[in-house]
């Protein structure tokens, strides 16, 4: 019984890091926040920077400084835009552009040089621009966020909140977007033409999800991958701030679980938390480098199904490990299950060879009530009561067993599998 008690244990540990990543969702015509995890931690924005920087260029067009038609040439400083590693347009030293243009590029394809190119043409001066992005941020009411960059690389004082980063939005939409709504195309355009090529919209959101129409991405190894999505539906427009997921597709997966949540939500007449979103209170501390868990190999928790208890729910069916994870992690947020001590992990199911999210020691009704929730957001589930996910622990089980004894005969007698505790595994 003690040993079985230690395992359970072990099981556990991986659960209180579990949502260490911020998300938001809330209703960007009224604040209300409808689920918040680790809002206000210390964060690096990445590319979502950008949105600051369209703010004041739309604010300089709103006041009549600028105007989306003229033409601006670019700097040499521009056309260095964001340094190594920044996606860029490419515009050349000298090369004329329009605002209209710069601002597509900027947040269709989140282009540095475009970023800069902008920051000087509003504030005469990259420098001088980055002062009015942080004196703009604390009239906005971005108590934990600074800028040093318009465009978002690596720098160790530039840090946000998912907090601060809807509170930008929320400026976004009602200073912007809500006046003019034309000025959403620069949001939800999903192909852009530079030369030949027709470029995608890095926000896979807006490909996944009926009625996406916004906002930006963002990534960098140290943050992860973030966005800042809305969709608009029946009337409500709600934004989720999802930050650190591992690939482009989960931060959108992430993102679409949360705003569907939301939906269902609102159409059922809950989801009133009562918390508005300027009372969430930001964190001190520093921003965390997950570069270890994206860049440098992602590591997924794989079930351990040793002491396989209560029902059991399994969500999703992915090709990728890291899809099912982030499936699992979303999808318990959105059931506000996400802190509970529950175990969980990925794992490959015997039937089909795909990976899904599986909790257990669930009682029945949760294990329904989680299911149809996620079935709601059109993620696939399917719930497993004692015996079965008894028989399902013992086929995993015995699936691990023949894929270790094929990698030992495969390697001349020495085993190289991974811990299946805490795999490394590459999405495909």
């Amino acid at each position: 019984m003690m040993a079985a008690i230690v395992l359970l244990m072990a099981q556990f540990a991986h659960v209180s890091g579990a949502g260490a990543q911020p998300a938001l969702l809330f209703d960007l015509d009224s604040g209300q926040v409808l689920i918040a995890n680790e809002a206000g931690r210390p964060w690096y924005p990445a590319s979502l920077t950008k949105l600051m920087t369209a703010y004041l260029t739309f604010q300089a067009v709103k006041s009549g400084k600028l105007r989306l038609d003229q033409s601006v040439t670019i700097s040499r400083n521009a056309a260095r835009g964001g340094g190594r590693g920044a996606a860029r347009y490419g515009a050349r030293a000298g090369q004329k552009m329009t605002i209209d243009r710069r601002l597509t590029f900027l947040l269709v394809r989140s282009d540095a040089d475009m970023a800069v190119a902008l920051a000087e043409a509003v504030g005469g001066s990259e420098a001088n621009f980055v002062r009015m992005m942080n004196r703009t941020a604390r009239r906005l009411g971005m108590t934990g966020t600074h800028f040093t960059n318009p465009h978002g690389m690596p720098n160790p004082g530039q840090v946000t909140t998912a907090r601060d980063m809807g509170m930008l939005a929320m400026a976004i939409y009602h200073h912007i977007l809500k006046p003019d709504p034309a000025m959403w195309r620069y949001f939800t355009t999903t192909r852009v033409r530079q030369g030949k090529r027709r470029l995608k919209n890095r926000n896979k959101l807006l490909f996944m999800m009926k009625g996406a129409n916004g906002m930006k991405t963002g990534f960098i190894c140290k943050a992860g991958f973030n966005l800042v999505g809305t969709a608009a539906r029946n009337g409500h427009v709600l934004a989720a701030v999802v930050f650190g997921r591992k690939t482009a597709y989960t931060r959108a997966s992430f993102a679409k679980v949360l705003l569907e949540e939301g939906f269902r939500a609102l159409a059922q007449g809950g989801a009133r938390t009562g918390v508005w979103l300027p009372q969430i209170r930001n964190q001190g501390g520093r921003a965390p480098d997950i570069s270890a868990g994206v860049c440098k190999g992602r590591t997924v928790h794989m079930a351990e199904l040793d002491i396989p208890r209560g029902w059991a729910v399994a969500l999703g069916g992915y090709r990728a490990s890291v899809n099912a994870e982030a499936t699992l992690e979303a999808e318990l947020l959105a059931a506000r299950l996400l802190r509970q001590p529950l175990p969980r992990g990925v794992v490959k199911l015997p039937e089909g060879g795909k990976f899904a999210g599986l909790v257990w020691a669930l009682d029945q009704r949760m294990a329904l009530a989680l299911c149809a929730r996620a079935r709601a957001h059109d993620v696939a589930c399917q719930a497993y009561p004692p015996m079965a996910l008894t028989q399902l622990a013992l086929a995993v089980k015995s699936r691990r067993a023949a894929a270790g004894k094929a990698d030992l005969r495969a390697s001349g007698g020495i085993v190289r599998r991974s811990n299946f505790s805490a795999a490394r595994r590459r999405a495909n």
